[in-house]
């Protein structure tokens, strides 16, 4: 078990570093794309709860040392949000479809920016910073490429998985056998 726990934190630490240094250095919308969130749903659809919250507590510690934001954002929010993701996929998503990844996605990416943007105006606020509601139109542009870099990946992500193993299926309902 701690050989999978141990396996698991060098795959998030390798996905960290490529997160901080690699994809969000790209250009564009595509500096949006969240490593970390991707690898983090599949974690909850594939692994046992365990290992999952071993991965987002480091992933969270992990871009809270490394990334000059306020200590707290990464940690607190990949936690939030994998928490969110676990409701989701145990209440509501029980198979493990293309659909419900992606769903899970969405709403793990949309809970993740709404995390980021609500603790970084709650520091403003204490910090007695200014802060605004943003109303600007590239603002939410990014927040929607967000999404959808992140849908595109963890669908060629799904695919490739359903390939390589008979544990995923793509479809949402299999036909009965008779």
């Amino acid at each position: 078990m701690y050989k999978r726990i141990l396996l698991y934190l060098m795959i998030v630490f390798i996905l960290s570093a490529l997160q901080i240094s690699l994809v969000n250095s790209l250009s564009g919308i595509f500096s949006n794309l969240n490593l970390i969130l991707i690898f983090l749903v599949y974690a909850v659809g594939l692994s046992k709860k365990i290992f999952t919250w071993c991965l987002a507590f480091g992933a969270g510690l992990f871009f809270d040392l490394t990334l000059f934001s306020p200590f707290g954002l990464y940690l607190f929010g990949i936690v939030i949000t994998i928490a969110l993701v676990y409701f989701l996929h145990i209440n509501f998503l029980t198979n493990q479809s293309v659909y419900t990844y992606l769903v899970l996605i969405i709403a793990a990416t949309v809970t993740f920016r709404i995390w980021s943007y609500l603790f970084y105006s709650l520091n403003s606020f204490f910090a007695n910073i200014d802060t605004y509601i943003i109303l600007n139109k590239i603002f939410w542009f990014n927040q929607l490429s967000a999404i959808f870099l992140n849908v595109i990946f963890t669908a060629i992500l799904f695919y490739f998985l359903a390939f390589i193993s008979r544990r995923l299926r793509p479809v949402f309902l299999l036909p009965k056998t008779r």
